[in-house]
């Protein structure tokens, strides 16, 4: 394993000093990933904990989910997201499930685009069941880059040696 000057811990079989195969990073913030390494970061299959406590379990490529996968939110309106990801962002296929309903919808850089199929799980009187669907084009942001924090930060952005 490795242990990190930030407090992170790795895990895990170890290659020239980097993660390498099945193991887990653990942050001094509870965030955590276990999963598939490839030279150092996350690639093939694993499972993301930010420190809120949403997850993201799915496919990884150089350190992003990016592929496949689920993400399950803990706190707000948005339950959760299934389907095709690109750097943490739905893009593609997918599943938005919220408090209003689901939304089965083509995505493109974290919104979902026209043409959706909106699923309901209860219509208040009044709404005729677009809450979510007119808001359809809303951004979905579940995930940001090194530089902005606010959902899923991959783990290795600011871990040194």
């Amino acid at each position: 394993g490795l242990a990190f000057k930030s407090g992170s811990t790795y895990t895990g079989p170890v290659r020239d000093g980097k993660p390498e195969g099945s193991g887990t990073w653990l942050r001094p913030d509870g965030s955590s990933y276990t999963g598939e390494f490839k030279n150092g970061v996350p690639s093939g299959h694993g499972t993301l904990r930010s420190e809120r406590g949403d997850l993201y379990d799915g496919d990884f490529a150089d350190g992003y989910p990016t592929g496949t996968g689920k993400m399950t939110f803990s706190t707000g309106k948005m339950r959760s997201y299934d389907g095709d990801v690109v750097n943490a962002t739905p893009q593609g296929k997918g599943v938005l499930t919220t408090d209003d309903g689901r939304l089965a919808a083509t995505f493109r850089n974290g919104a979902a685009l026209a043409g959706g199929t909106f699923t309901s799980d209860s219509t208040p009187a009044g709404s005729g069941g677009k809450g979510l669907a007119a808001k359809a084009s809303t951004p979905v942001i579940l995930s940001d880059d090194c530089k902005n924090t606010k959902t899923f930060r991959p783990l290795w952005c600011s871990v040194s040696n």
